[in-house]
């Protein structure tokens, strides 16, 4: 543990990354400071800096990672690898939205060079009602789960909040519907009935 707080870089102003900052700026200042926020959008900066002033705006990637402890990618996902492996290659450690990469093997060669300087954001890893649940599998509480079945639609794609995005949601390269909502239960499903595959 140190006394000096980790600096926090962001990558992406949409929906994602706002919501992060706004987060990043309610701990503690002992713990987190952010070092700034970049987005390639110059409407996204014009936005964000109206919102929230006080963030310094750095003027591309690269100033932005070398400011930064570690750096949050909320970036378009086609983008997301890119400025994963600079960070990387720059000592710094990385915390990326899903999905780290659109190509498989390109996303498990980052997991293994990164190791614990690398995670994915899945709010699923974190919640107190998985963690129960895969307590009381594990216990024998509700027995092991035999079947999973996902089902997914929302009355409006994309949802509301997501307008702003709707530019590259659909993109194959930005991996889609799939990408969007299914990874989440997906992630869910290896993380309350593991990875056994029959």
């Amino acid at each position: 543990m140190t006394d000096t707080p980790i600096s926090l870089g962001l990558i992406g102003a949409g929906i994602m990354g706002e919501r992060m900052l706004r987060a990043a700026l309610d701990q503690p200042a002992t713990a987190l400071r952010v070092a700034g926020i970049w987005d390639p959008s110059a409407e996204a900066m014009v936005r964000i800096g109206a919102a929230l002033p006080s963030v310094a705006q750095q003027p591309n990637a690269a100033a932005l990672i070398a400011a930064s402890d570690c750096v949050y990618i909320a970036s378009p996902p086609s983008s997301h690898l890119g400025h994963a492996r600079a960070a990387l290659a720059a000592g710094k450690a990385v915390f990326c939205e899903k999905p780290l990469a659109v190509d498989v093997e390109d996303a498990r060669a980052f997991v293994a060079e990164a190791g614990d300087r690398g995670a994915v954001n899945f709010p699923f890893a974190s919640s107190p009602a998985v963690a129960r649940l895969r307590e009381w599998i594990d216990s024998g509480v509700i027995g092991t789960p035999q079947r999973v079945s996902i089902e997914v639609a929302f009355a409006n794609w994309p949802r509301s909040w997501q307008v702003d995005a709707a530019g590259w949601l659909d993109r194959t390269a930005q991996g889609g519907f799939t990408r969007e909502v299914v990874s989440h239960f997906l992630f869910l499903t290896r993380r309350i009935a593991g990875s056994k595959r029959h």
